[in-house]
C-alpha cells in the first residue's frame, strides 16, 4: 500500500479571509390600537477563516482549516435593553490518500457555540465528530466502502446535553454481469444519552439485487429488483433510565407539491424531488421549487410529505435542510404560522392535524423537528411550510442567498417512552418488483406491459400488500398530422384491509396540422372496486398550443371531469386555462396566465356543494439598458367567493457594473387586497472592488409594510468589508 506513496511531493497553499459586518436597525411598528413599538439594534460580526492545503505525495494530502465567528449586538425595545454574543469555532482537519484502486483518511471537525444573553448565564453547545474513511475499487470485484465515526454533541457544563453517537458504515456495489448488480449495506448507529442514562443501538442490514436486460432484438425489456432490509433497535436503561426513544418508521414513498389549497391536493410521490427526499441522504440536494422554502418570490405553501403505504401511527417527522440557518431566519419557521401539518386516507383530501405541533431546530444537524402531542394514524402525512418572506430574508444582511433553502431529507418516527421500548425491536421489510414490457407488432406499435410489486413487513407489526398490472398498448401515426395513443389495464392490489381491483382506460388523438399550431384531446378512465366501495372517474383535457407570430405563443387547455365516489358522492368539474408569452422585441418580454376550477358534489346523503377557484396573472419585464432591470405584476385570485388582488413592482439599476465602484438601486412594492397591505422595499448600495481580493459593501435598506392592523417602518445600514489572501 504504501508504495503509491513514493514521489515528489507537491507545494502546499495558505487561503483565508478576514470578513467584517457592521449592521444597525431601526424598527417602528403601530398596531391597530395605537400601541407603540421601537426597536432599535446594532450588530458587528466579525469572521477569520484560514485554510490550509499540503500535498506531501502526489496521493497523500492534508486540509485543515479553521473559522473564528464572532457576533456582538444590542438592541433596545421600548427602552428595555439587550447584550447578546455569539462566538463560533469551527476547527476542522483532514488527512487522506487516494488513488484509483483505494482511498483512506482520518477527519476530525468541531463547531463550539458561545452564547451570552444579558440577564442569563451563558451557554456553550459542542459538537464534535471523529471520521475514519477507507474505499476500494477494484476493477472486476466488489466495490467497497467504510466509514467509521464518533461525534459528541455536549454543553460545556453537561447539564443539558451529553450524548456519544458511534457510527459505522459500510457498503458494498458488484455488477460483475452486464445488467446484473448486487449491493450490502451495513449501518450501526450507537447512541449513549448520558444524561438520561438510555442507549438505543440501531443496527440495519439491508441487500439489494437488480437484474435489468433486453431480449430478442429489443423487442423483450425486464427490470426486476430485490430489496431486503433487517432492522434491530435495542433500548437500555438503567436504573435511573429516562427520556424518550424514536423508533423509525418505513416509508413507500415521499410527496412533493406547491398549492396553497392543502386540503384539496394530490401530490407527486415519483418524480423529482420526492424519490430523493427518502434515499437516506441529507447532504443531497436537487434544486426544485417544490422543496425550496427560501425566498423566491412564489409564495405559495410547500408541501413535503410521506405515503406510508397504509396507516400507520406516527407522532415525530424531520425534515433536513441544506446549509446552516441564522437564528432569525430559522426563529420565523418556528414562530408557529410557516409550519402546519396534515393528514390523508388518498393523498388528495386532507385535514388539519387539530394541535398545533412542538417545533424545534437542531443547528447542528440542519434539521427541523416536529413533535406532535398525540399520536397520528394515517397513511398519508405532510407538513406544509410557507416559504420564507422578503421582509424576514432582508432582515439579516449577512445571510446569503436567502433564496436557496432547499429541503433534503424527510423522515418519521414513533417517538415513546424508553420504559416502553425497553429491550430489542426487530422488523424486517422485503420488496420485490418485476417490469416486462413486449413489442407486438411495430406497425401499428403495439405493447404488452406486466408488473408485480409485492410488499412485506414482519415485525412488531405485520403487513403485506402486492400489486398486479397487466395492460396493453397502441401508438400509431396516421399521417403527418394525425396520430393517436391508446391504453387499458387491469390493476389488481391485495392488502390486508382488502382487495382492490381496477379498470385503466386511456386514449388520445394528437394533430399538428402545422408547425406552430398541435392539439391533443385525452380521454382517461378509471373504475375502480375496493374495500371500501365502487367508484368511476372520467376525465377528458383538450390542449392546444400555437406560435400566432413569431414571439407570439399561446395555449388553451381546456377539462371536464366526472367521477362517483366511493362514498356515493357524485363529482363534477370543469377547468379552463389560457394563457401567451410574447416577446415584441429582445428587451420586453409579456405573460399572461389564466386558471379555473368549477366543481360540484351531490349525493352521499350529503347538502350539494359549489366551489370555485380562479386565478389570473400578468408579468411584464422590460431590460431597456444592461443595466436598468423593470418588472410588473399583477395576480388576482378567487376561491369560494374570497378575492385577493397582488401587485408587485420592481426596479432594479446598476449604472456601472464591469466598475470598480459599482452601483445599485433596487425598489419592489407588493400590493395585496386581502388585508390591504402594502410592503415597499427600497435599496441603494454600492460596492467597491479595492483591489482582487478585497471589496467594500456598503447597504441602505427602507423597508416598509402596511395591513388594516399593523404599520411596520424599518430602515437597516449595512457595511461589510471582506479581505481575502
Amino acid at each position: 500500500m504504501f508504495l503509491s506513496l513514493q514521489g515528489k511531493s507537491s507545494a502546499g497553499s495558505i487561503s483565508g479571509y478576514l470578513d467584517f459586518t457592521y449592521s444597525n436597525l431601526d424598527s417602528k411598528t403601530n398596531d391597530e390600537s395605537g400601541e407603540k413599538t421601537d426597536t432599535k439594534s446594532t450588530n458587528f460580526r466579525q469572521q477569520y477563516y484560514l485554510n490550509v492545503s499540503q500535498n506531501f505525495y502526489p496521493n497523500l494530502r492534508l486540509l485543515a482549516n479553521c473559522l473564528f465567528d464572532r457576533s456582538a449586538s444590542k438592541s433596545d425595545t421600548d427602552d428595555t435593553g439587550t447584550k447578546a454574543t455569539t462566538t463560533i469555532l469551527k476547527p476542522f482537519i483532514e488527512l487522506r490518500m487516494s488513488n484509483p484502486l483505494y482511498s483512506a483518511g482520518i477527519l476530525y471537525n468541531r463547531r463550539e457555540t458561545k452564547d451570552d444573553v444579558s440577564g442569563s448565564s451563558s451557554i456553550t453547545n459542542v459538537s464534535e465528530a471523529y471520521d475514519g474513511i477507507f474505499g476500494w475499487r477494484p476493477d472486476g470485484f466488489p466495490k467497497l466502502d467504510l466509514r467509521l465515526s464518533r461525534i459528541n454533541n455536549f454543553d460545556k457544563k453537561r447539564s443539558l446535553r451529553d450524548t456519544t453517537n458511534d457510527l459505522i458504515q459500510f457498503s458494498s456495489i458488484y455488477d460483475f454481469l452486464k445488467g446484473l448488480l448486487l449491493r450490502y449495506q451495513f449501518n450501526y448507529d450507537d447512541l449513549d444519552d448520558k444524561l438520561n442514562n438510555l442507549e438505543t443501538k440501531n443496527i440495519k442490514n439491508s441487500g439489494k439485487i437488480i437484474y435489468d436486460t433486453r431480449f430478442f432484438y429489443d423487442r423483450i425489456t425486464l427490470y426486476t429488483s430485490y430489496d431486503i432490509n433487517r432492522r434491530t433497535i435495542d433500548v437500555s436503561t438503567g436504573k435511573t433510565g429516562k427520556g424518550e426513544v424514536r423508533i423509525p418508521l418505513i416509508l413507500f414513498s415521499a410527496l412533493t407539491g406547491i398549492s396553497d389549497t392543502p386540503t384539496l391536493v394530490v401530490l407527486n410521490s415519483t418524480n423529482p424531488p420526492a424519490p430523493e427526499l427518502i434515499d437516506g441522504n441529507t447532504a443531497s440536494i436537487t434544486e426544485s421549487p417544490e422543496v425550496n422554502i427560501g425566498f423566491v418570490g412564489d409564495t405559495r405553501q410547500r408541501n413535503i410529505g410521506i405515503d406510508f403505504s397504509s396507516t400507520t401511527e406516527v407522532n415525530s417527522i424531520f425534515f433536513y435542510v441544506n446549509r446552516e440557518l441564522p437564528k432569525e431566519i430559522y426563529q420565523y419557521f418556528l414562530s408557529g404560522v410557516a409550519i402546519s401539518a396534515y393528514t390523508s386516507s388518498d393523498n388528495e383530501h386532507w385535514i388539519l392535524v387539530p394541535n398545533k405541533p412542538i417545533l424545534q431546530y437542531d443547528s447542528s444537524q440542519n434539521r427541523f423537528e416536529i413533535d406532535f402531542i398525540n399520536v397520528i394514524k394515517a397513511r398519508y402525512i405532510k407538513v406544509v411550510i410557507t416559504p420564507l418572506p422578503q421582509s424576514v430574508a432582508l432582515s439579516v444582511p449577512t445571510f446569503t442567498d436567502p433564496d436557496k433553502i432547499f429541503v433534503t431529507e424527510i423522515q418519521a418516527f414513533l417517538k415513546k417512552a424508553s420504559s416502553e421500548v425497553s429491550g430489542k425491536i426487530s422488523t424486517t421489510n422485503q420488496i420485490y418488483n418485476i417490469n416486462s414490457r413486449v413489442r407486438i407488432l411495430n406497425k401499428p406499435f403495439l405493447f404488452y406491459d406486466f408488473s408485480y410489486y409485492l410488499n412485506k413487513i414482519d415485525g412488531s407489526s405485520s403487513l403485506k400488500r402486492s400489486t398486479l398490472l397487466n395492460g396493453f398498448s397502441l401508438n400509431h401515426r396516421f399521417n403527418e398530422i394525425f396520430s393517436t395513443d391508446a391504453r387499458v389495464a387491469r390493476e389488481d392490489d391485495v392488502e390486508e384491509r382488502g382487495d382492490t381491483t381496477a379498470y385503466i382506460y386511456n386514449a388520445s388523438l394528437n394533430a399538428v396540422p402545422l408547425k406552430t399550431l398541435s392539439h391533443s384531446l385525452n380521454f382517461s378512465k378509471r373504475t375502480e372496486k375496493n374495500p371500501d366501495g365502487k367508484s368511476d372517474k372520467n376525465n377528458i383535457f383538450l390542449y392546444s398550443t400555437a406560435e400566432l407570430y413569431k414571439g407570439i405563443n399561446t395555449y388553451l387547455n381546456l377539462g371536464y371531469n366526472v367521477s362517483k365516489l366511493e362514498t356515493k358522492r357524485n363529482q363534477e368539474s370543469t377547468s379552463v386555462n389560457f394563457g401567451a408569452n410574447i416577446i415584441p422585441n429582445n428587451a420586453l418580454t409579456l405573460n399572461i396566465n389564466y386558471y379555473s376550477t368549477d366543481t360540484d358534489e351531490s349525493g352521499g346523503g350529503k347538502e350539494k356543494t359549489n366551489t370555485t377557484s380562479s386565478r389570473s396573472e400578468f408579468t411584464a419585464s422590460y431590460r431597456p439598458l444592461r443595466t436598468l432591470y423593470i418588472v410588473a405584476s399583477l395576480s388576482k385570485s378567487s376561491q369560494d367567493g374570497r378575492k385577493d388582488t397582488l401587485q408587485n413592482y420592481g426596479i432594479n439599476w446598476s449604472p456601472f457594473p464591469d466598475g470598480d465602484l459599482q452601483l445599485r438601486f433596487e425598489y419592489n412594492q407588493n400590493l395585496r387586497s386581502q388585508d390591504n397591505g402594502v410592503d415597499t422595499l427600497i435599496r441603494p448600495g454600492l460596492r467597491w472592488n479595492i483591489n482582487r481580493k478585497t471589496y467594500l459593501d456598503i447597504t441602505y435598506l427602507i423597508v416598509k409594510s402596511k395591513t388594516d392592523e399593523l404599520k411596520t417602518d424599518s430602515k437597516i445600514f449595512n457595511v461589510n468589508l471582506r479581505m481575502s489572501f
